[in-house]
């Protein structure tokens, strides 16, 4: 039964909570089909229910693969995988066990591969529906921190209006930052960049999850999570997001600093995003060493309206990384590296917001721990310890303008060591580097409507489509095997200045064998360049699945080359699915002339398992 929650009412049609989280929590451990087993679940904030909706998100994956080794490319990114990917679904059935959740059936099949593994989290949030329809808060409502398992999300719904009375945050409640190093004094060491001496700080947490101790500890970075600091007395690094952190402050006659957790802002888009990571901790032989902080976690708002009344200072939503910690005595240690800015998205459609009572977003890196030498006798031990590198930014992400909502992202500072003025390094990225959809330097000077990829025959076909573009000069499609290095495999001229839907394709005549990844770089008649997310392409996903017309109007043809049943899911942009049946014809007539104006997935699933998707435009 729906544990009972105490209400406040506050005036017809309208219910306020009486807390501060809104939140239920379940690790997934597996998931066959639609049946998703669960464990570790948290119902003290809400419950899962028949009928509501929740949220799946991969928060950690395998995405280091062969970079293990004890040298500098420790902890690089090797493949994103489905690190970060999120998707909206609807309990049908559960079955607990002591009162908690250990099953749960969603109504229909998932748009997204989820993995498991140990070096895997994958998470299940409830994402409660406030109000009925319009929903007042009453007290600041902010997430539970992340705990290695379970949190670090907040997220609700508001079918009417959102009247904002406080703030919406998801603070330093993202992957955790590393701890300091026990007590321990060596000459400096540069090259242990892994292992699982704790004579090493620790190195904050990232998207990968710490699958043996041996990757725990010494400066090399955990893809974004900053490494921790070396002897002698070394900083921690800053966690990285959409921009990477800040390298950590070298120690006593050392360079010894941990390295800057990676920025991840290539892989971004409307399902995926991710937690900050967390800040190294620092080096210590004195017991007065700064661990790092931790990462900001990701806020998910959907409401009908946003609205604020009266005067106020400011309201913030907000996932901000912490600032790494300080070390101040005598003969002082490693400082902790900051924790990088979280994600905050906002689906919201219409803004009302008091010119008196404003509302700022923001993903901001935490701080670099400062080293302080308390030591009144000049000179005396003035080179001791390294200051923490500053946190990377975050995002904030808004489905589009949001009239009376500001927006930022800044990167944390490097600590700075005092008396000698040593700095660590600053977190990387220009100011508000992380914002969409508000303007921000983030945004693609056109609208990217989708990008996407598909195997037919021996070649992959690119297809994408803008609705507006401005000073758009070209496009280059990019392809990798690994996102790092990259070939332009494709250049199309752009449309210049339009305010229209412009579609494009491209063919890869010669894609690599398995896994492709590919992503539009989009440069302007000034030469400024920006890219897309990037998509990735196996090679035995469906064959020659051809959809039109394009945009659709009231009937979409589905053609199919090859033979036996295929199941047919239609997804709106919040992956709701909208249309669902098997077919066995090759031609598949679906009536769309119902369904709102935008895009749309298809997702196409042989009697084998082979799936391809496909982006959908509905104009009417």
């Amino acid at each position: 039964m729906k544990r009972s929650v105490l209400l406040l009412l506050a005036g017809p049609g309208m219910a306020m909570l009486a807390r501060a989280q809104v939140n239920a929590y379940a690790e997934v451990t597996a998931i066959v089909g639609t049946t998703l087993t669960v464990a570790n679940a948290s119902e003290t904030y809400d419950t899962f229910e028949d009928g509501e909706q929740a949220i799946l998100m991969q928060m950690q994956e395998d995405v280091v693969g062969p970079y293990l080794s004890n040298n500098g490319t420790f902890g690089s990114l090797n493949a994103i995988s489905s690190a970060g990917l999120w998707e909206v679904v609807t309990i049908a059935s559960h079955t607990e066990s002591l009162g908690l959740p250990v099953s749960v059936v969603t109504s229909g099949p998932l748009i997204n591969i989820f993995h498991f593994g140990v070096k895997h989290r994958v998470q299940l949030i409830s994402f409660p529906q406030l109000g009925s329809p319009d929903f007042n808060t009453t007290a600041p409502i902010t997430a539970v921190p992340w705990n290695g398992i379970t949190g670090g999300v907040v997220a609700l719904q508001v079918a009417g209006t959102l009247n904002l009375g406080h703030d919406i945050r998801a603070d330093n409640d993202g992957f955790r930052g590393g701890t300091t190093s026990v007590n321990y004094t060596s000459s400096c060491i540069t090259t242990t960049y892994t292992t699982s001496s704790t004579n090493y700080a620790q190195k904050g947490e990232g998207i990968q999850r710490f699958s043996s101790t041996l990757y725990q500890y010494a400066r090399g970075r955990f893809v974004n999570g900053g490494g921790g600091g070396n002897p002698r007395n070394a900083g921690g690094a800053g966690g990285g997001n959409f921009t990477a952190g800040g390298y950590g402050g070298g120690g006593y006659g050392c360079s010894s600093g941990g390295y800057n957790g990676r920025e991840l802002a290539n892989f971004f888009y409307w399902n995926r995003f991710f937690m900050g990571g967390g800040g190294g901790g620092g080096q210590q032989n004195n017991s007065i060493g700064g661990a790092g902080g931790s990462g900001g976690g990701i806020v998910i708002l959907k409401a009908n309206t946003l609205a604020t009344a009266g005067s106020c200072a400011t309201l913030y939503i907000s996932a901000n990384g912490a600032d790494g910690g300080d070390s101040i005595g005598l003969v002082p240690d490693g400082a902790g590296g900051g924790g990088a800015g979280g994600s905050v998205y906002l689906e919201v459609l219409n803004f009302s917001i008091s010119p008196t009572c404003g509302v700022t977003c923001q993903a901001n890196g935490g701080e670099g721990g400062m080293v302080l030498n308390t030591n009144p006798a000049p000179g005396n031990w003035v080179d001791t310890g390294g200051g923490g590198g500053g946190g990377g930014q975050g995002a904030v992400m808004c489905n589009g303008a949001a009239a009376g909502v500001s927006a930022g992202t800044a990167v944390g500072s490097g600590g700075v060591h005092q008396p000698n003025g040593a700095q660590a390094s600053n977190g990387l990225g220009l100011p508000d580097a992380g914002v969409f959809g508000f303007g921000g330097t983030a945004q693609l000077p056109i609208e990217l409507l989708y990008f996407t990829g598909r195997p037919v025959a021996a070649e992959v076909w690119l297809d994408w489509a803008t609705a507006s573009e401005t000073g758009n000069a070209l496009f280059r499609v990019l392809r990798s095997a690994d996102t790092q290095q990259w070939n332009v495999i494709a250049e199309l001229p752009g449309a210049g200045d339009s305010q229209q839907v412009t579609y494009y394709s491209a063919k890869d005549a010669a894609p690599l064998g398995g896994t492709s990844f590919y992503r539009l770089e989009q440069v302007d008649s000034d030469g400024s360049n920006s890219f897309s997310a990037v998509v990735a392409v196996e090679r035995d996903a469906i064959d020659g699945a051809v959809v039109y017309p394009l945009p659709a109007d009231n009937m979409l043809h589905v053609h199919m080359s090859g033979e036996g049943s295929v199941e047919l899911l239609m997804l709106d942009g919040l992956g709701r699915a909208v249309r669902r049946f098997t077919f066995a014809t090759q031609l598949q007539q679906l009536a769309v002339g119902d369904l709102p104006n935008g895009v749309y997935q298809l997702l196409l699933t042989s009697a084998d398992g082979q799936v391809e998707r496909l982006p959908i435009v509905i104009q009417h």
